[in-house]
């Protein structure tokens, strides 16, 4: 006896101001990063970035490391990308 699915009737929903707070990545390539969302950068050096991301930590690692654009809430990144780490 096959059992009949019941049809979802409730619509998705999507609550647009929440989904706006979250934090978000953009990679492009290994050349790129735009992060939107950040809290502060916690450590800036050639090889290693540290940004509040969120709840967490994001770390990225590199060569040539640059912040090219630095917003109230968001930043970009450019240079060679080898890692990124999220650390709670």
């Amino acid at each position: 006896m096959k059992r009949k699915k019941r049809a979802n009737k409730e619509p998705f929903r999507i609550n647009v101001v929440e989904m706006a707070m979250q934090p978000r990545l953009e990679i492009f390539g290994n050349r790129e990063l735009v992060i939107d969302g950040c809290a502060g950068v916690l450590e800036y050096s050639a090889e290693k970035i540290r940004v509040r991301y969120g709840r967490m930590v994001l770390q990225i690692g590199g060569r040539n490391l640059k912040i090219s654009n630095l917003g109230a809430k968001s930043l970009s990144v450019t240079g060679f990308f080898t890692s990124f780490e999220f650390l709670s």
